[in-house]
């Protein structure tokens, strides 16, 4: 039964339109995120929409959940007694910030030597935290610096010991285009000290942390992390399962984006080898978006703090 059969039922009183049982595939893409990485307002209303999709589904018959990490974000800060973000979204199908990998760090004597060095207090704390891991290791090598680094960059309070010692860059989008390469700017911050007496989200942390450690590590010593685009995460999501059982797709996403994100799924599927057709890919969620909600002022996305930004990065 196609996407497009499950709405003519539910005009004659089945189902409802919307994902219920294995076989589906719901995927949510973030839009937008606030400058010291909490989901901001356009991904909450994300992540309600499909939370309300789940919130019908009956139990033992999910479909399958995969989303970008700040909708996951989101979709925890939701979380009841009933309803746990986790019990739906297995960890390996957010697609989510990237932790360290031996080929991250470029140098393993100078990461080791600006550490013991430590004649900046940000490396000084930084090599507070790494030394338990490293001082088991009396000649770490870059699998033994990775771990170390891998075992700090989901600690929820972390940034409180690099509080006023350490300010975050903000990122310049560019195309590889030369005349066309500024797209436009992403304000990054670490978090205010006091306002998560929780500790930061779950992925919050991680891409907090990996931006904190890049900030105090020169470039050619650890490389940077990857910008996540669409196209990243509908792959990432899709790896996770064996594309030949998905019967529909719905995608959950911001109006103005959501086209974009439909088409780079079903572009991704294809190339998995999907068989399916281009009309089972639905749109989940709200058709009309809160209005408060559409456009985020307090984006650290320039681009996405209102359509006129929007459609001119669009265009770009």
């Amino acid at each position: 039964m196609t996407a497009r059969d499950v709405a003519t039922e539910a005009s004659t009183g089945g189902v409802g339109v919307g994902p219920r049982s294995r076989g589906d595939l719901m995927i949510g893409f973030s839009f937008s995120v606030w400058p010291d990485s909490s989901p901001g307002r356009c991904n909450e209303w994300i992540a309600k929409s499909m939370r309300a999709d789940l919130a019908q589904v009956v139990p033992g018959s999910q479909p399958w959940v995969g989303v970008q990490w700040e909708v996951y974000d989101a979709l925890a800060d939701l979380n009841t007694f009933r309803l746990v973000a986790a019990q739906f979204v297995p960890e390996h199908a957010i697609a989510g910030p990237a932790c360290f990998y031996r080929a991250d760090i470029r140098d393993d004597r100078g990461l080791l030597e600006l550490l013991r060095d430590g004649r900046f207090p940000a490396v000084r704390r930084l090599a507070e935290a790494l030394k338990i891991a490293l001082d088991t290791q009396p000649a770490p090598d870059s699998g033994h610096l990775c771990a170390a680094l891998n075992g700090i960059v989901d600690d929820r309070w972390l940034f409180e010991a690099f509080d006023r010692l350490v300010e975050l860059a903000d990122l310049d989008r560019r195309l590889e285009s030369p005349e066309l390469s500024f797209l436009g700017t992403e304000k990054r911050r670490l978090p205010t000290k006091g306002l998560y007496p929780q500790g930061l989200r779950r992925f919050q942390a991680r891409r907090v942390n990996r931006l904190l450690i890049e900030a105090i590590v020169p470039e050619q010593i650890l490389a940077r992390g990857e910008y996540l685009d669409t196209g990243q995460v509908a792959r990432h999501v899709l790896g996770t399962l064996d594309v030949s059982l998905i019967r529909a797709v719905w995608v959950y996403a911001h109006p103005h984006h959501r086209d974009r994100c439909r088409q780079t799924t079903l572009t991704a599927l294809r190339e998995r080898g999907w068989t399916g057709n281009d009309d089972d890919l639905q749109f989940g969620g709200d058709a009309d978006w809160d209005a408060t909600h559409m456009w985020d002022a307090d984006s650290a996305q320039v681009w996405c703090r209102s359509r006129e930004n929007w459609e001119a990065y669009s265009r770009l």
